[in-house]
């Protein structure tokens, strides 16, 4: 009997004993989790114990890996050790090149086959020839991002990646050129949700055919838009499912109010745009959308420009949960050296004018008095005026203005 209960005292210490160590186990993998990427690697070091380098290489802290500011000497034990922790994400921006760039991508893409669990990876500056090797090797990739891409890219890549859900690919510097059209993207149109394809230019009638096959689409941003087919809002509202719309250097008119079949559109930014004649007509139906970001630009008729734009909004837009409008600088210097001694008299804060008609005259309002107008007519909106450099229009997102 004495034997038997001290099997139990014993049983239950064990017990105690083991949900003790699987706490601290726990434990450590919460502190390892708020561990910078450099402290985790020191705790994979040989002569750290055996059980805090067996939990640093517990695959929850590594579904997805960062290099920034981190040298890779050796891409291959790198690559093996991607695949024993099973990493979902890496993020190669801002890390330090130990060798010269030709280099360290040739011996990135030779060890690219053994990113067999990676999903997402974001990308810093890159060559197109360089990005369609890496992505030869990753056909499982779901999100790419490649913001500093050089010319030229070749889409036919891109379109063999089926399960390609977030695709983002820009330049840092000029036009980005895509090689082969936009065509190869159809085959994407089964999982492709949102495509950013900013500082792309040379897009004819044919690509646009094809983003309109993407039919899941919910986010997309399209880059100079010059030679975009009047067509372009029509081809977008056949995508249901879009929730959010970019569109950069076009022009925009009556054929705006092709969005009124969007219903799950929700935000649309115009930037860079020529507001037509019918845009303010154009703009009526259109009550699915809930935040706007209009950042115009002028060839001629400025006041009538602004006209549509004001009235368009403030008459046919007053659900807008958000209406943000901006102007350049270098715009309103112009505006005042045409203008000249008509604004001199007035306070420095109001002499940059917005040109707008009244009736048969032109009205020139300050920008502080614009602002009050718009908030009158939409008191339920959150409303701002914006200034900055004509350089600096496409740094506007309305999910960085909306904080």
């Amino acid at each position: 009997m004495i034997q038997m209960k001290q099997l139990r005292v014993n049983d239950k210490r064990r017990r105690a004993n083991l949900i003790s160590m699987q706490q601290f186990q726990v434990d450590i993998l919460r502190s390892f989790m708020c561990s910078s990427t450099s402290a985790l690697r020191n705790a994979l070091n040989p002569k750290v114990c055996k059980l805090w380098r067996e939990l640093a290489y517990h695959n929850s802290l590594w579904t997805s890996l960062s290099l920034k500011n981190m040298k890779v000497y050796d891409w291959e034990r790198l690559g093996e050790f991607l695949l024993k922790v099973g990493s979902r994400g890496i993020d190669l921006r801002k890390m330090v090149f130990v060798k010269d760039r030709d280099t360290t991508w040739s011996e990135v893409i030779s060890v690219s086959p053994k990113f067999t669990y990676l999903r997402k990876i974001q990308l810093p500056r890159v060559s197109g020839p360089v990005l369609s090797d890496l992505i030869s090797c990753c056909p499982q990739l779901e999100i790419l991002n490649s913001p500093l891409t050089t010319t030229p890219v070749d889409a036919t890549t891109l379109g063999k990646v089926p399960n390609l859900k977030e695709l983002r690919l820009k330049t840092g510097l000029g036009l980005l050129k895509i090689e082969s059209g936009l065509k190869p993207l159809e085959s994407l149109s089964g999982s492709l949700t949102s495509l950013s394809l900013l500082t792309v230019s040379g897009l004819a009638d044919c690509d646009y055919d094809s983003i309109g096959t993407l039919t899941n689409l919910e986010h997309i941003e399209l880059g100079d838009c010059t030679e975009a087919p009047l067509t372009i809002f029509k081809t977008l509202s056949d995508l249901l499912k879009l929730q959010r719309i970019r569109l950069e250097k076009g022009s925009v008119g009556e054929n705006i109010s092709k969005l009124q079949k969007s219903d799950n559109l929700r935000q649309l930014e115009l930037i860079d745009f020529h507001v037509l004649p019918g845009f303010r007509t154009g703009l009526a139906g259109v009550d699915n959308i809930r935040k706007l970001l209009i950042i115009p630009t002028y060839k001629d008729e400025v006041a009538r420009s602004n006209t549509e734009i004001i009235e368009g909004v403030t008459s046919n837009l007053k659900h807008l949960e958000s209406f943000y409008l901006g102007v350049t600088n270098e715009w309103l210097e112009a505006m005042a050296m045409v203008i000249g001694d008509k604004q001199k008299h007035k306070a420095p804060g109001d002499r940059e004018c917005f040109p707008v008609e009244k009736g048969d005259r032109v009205e020139y309002i300050s920008l502080p008095g614009l602002y009050r107008r718009i908030c009158r007519e939409m008191p339920g909106s959150k409303v701002k005026v914006l200034k900055m450099s004509a350089g600096a229009t496409c740094k506007q997102f309305i999910r960085s203005l909306d904080k």
